[in-house]
């Protein structure tokens, strides 16, 4: 195993198709890893690294970095500024730090973490599991069945692709439990947006707005006064337990209003609305729908 040090200048270092430790030190430095299991550590100034083949560790550090991890199996640690992440191939775990991150998971399955700011997520292709953490986040699934917690912070959700589980706060709380998650529990109001697949949504504590989009979705707003817009296919909503506001649009849409006093809208389609335990509820009959509003408490 080789050991590279560069200096407090910009460096331009390289490593060995062997297993290397390459530390930048200062300066804006570009770094590449070649072949073998290496350890990156980019130091202070503005670092681009390219880990190369094999399963690389990456470390940001100081400053705005650039982490390109390769086709291996990466780990990618953005550092204390607002860093660039590209895991590439392999299935990489990344995680942004400190700053305002830009995050891509790249070709497989990745895990991804945001970090403690407002950072931009991107699962890309494969099946994800991310976690926005801390900031008001933008979250981007990609073209697998993905698994999104946006934690805590006023996140934006995008599934975008098949068959995705999409939780507002990563609260494992409600009428459908998720799984435990290493989120910091500090809940924000969340858009969740399912994209084309069969998609589950979860809200969370405060107020969401949940969006099926195509195919037949799941949502539950649980906690907060929600708002569920149903999408294309046949859907199922739970509004939860304050005044919510419920959307079928198109499809046969099933609609339960649970606690609070609620509107239900289910725009065309054979629509069943489930009234709950609220005396304000409100089912609303727009173009000839058929309304079978029971209570089921």
């Amino acid at each position: 195993m080789a050991t590279h040090i560069g200096t407090a200048g910009n460096d331009v270092i390289k490593g060995t198709p062997f297993d290397d430790t390459i530390v930048g030190y200062g300066g804006d430095d570009d770094i590449w890893g070649f072949g073998g299991d290496d350890y990156f550590c980019a130091g202070g100034g503005w670092d681009r690294v390219w880990g190369g083949a094999g399963n690389d560790l990456l470390a940001g550090e100081e400053d705005p970095d650039v982490l390109y991890g390769g086709p291996g199996n990466d780990v990618l640690w953005g550092g204390k500024d607002n860093d660039l992440l590209y895991g590439n191939g392999g299935e990489d775990t990344l995680s942004g730090e400190d700053g305002q991150d830009e995050i891509h998971g790249g070709l497989h399955d990745d895990q991804v973490w945001g970090g403690d700011h407002k950072d931009l997520i991107y699962g890309d292709e494969g099946d994800d599991k991310i976690f926005g953490d801390v900031g008001n986040d933008r979250i981007f699934g990609g073209t697998g069945m993905d698994t999104i917690y946006g934690c805590g912070g006023d996140d934006r959700i995008f599934g975008q692709g098949q068959r995705d589980l999409i939780y507002g706060d990563g609260d494992d709380s409600g009428a459908a439990d998720g799984p435990d998650t290493s989120c910091d529990y500090t809940q924000g109001s969340d858009t969740l947006n399912g994209g084309i697949g069969m998609d589950q949504l979860f809200g969370g504590a405060n107020g969401d707005t949940l969006k099926g989009g195509g195919g037949p979705d799941s949502m539950y707003g649980h906690a907060g006064y929600d708002y569920l817009y149903g999408g294309n296919g046949n859907d199922s909503m739970h509004g939860g337990d304050h005044n919510d506001w419920l959307w079928g649009n198109d499809g046969d849409d099933v609609m339960y209003d649970d606690d609070g006093d609620d509107m239900l809208w289910g725009h065309p389609g054979y629509d069943e609305d489930w009234c709950g335990a609220g005396a304000g509820d409100t089912a609303n009959h727009l173009d000839d729908d058929f309304y079978n509003c029971e209570t089921y408490f």
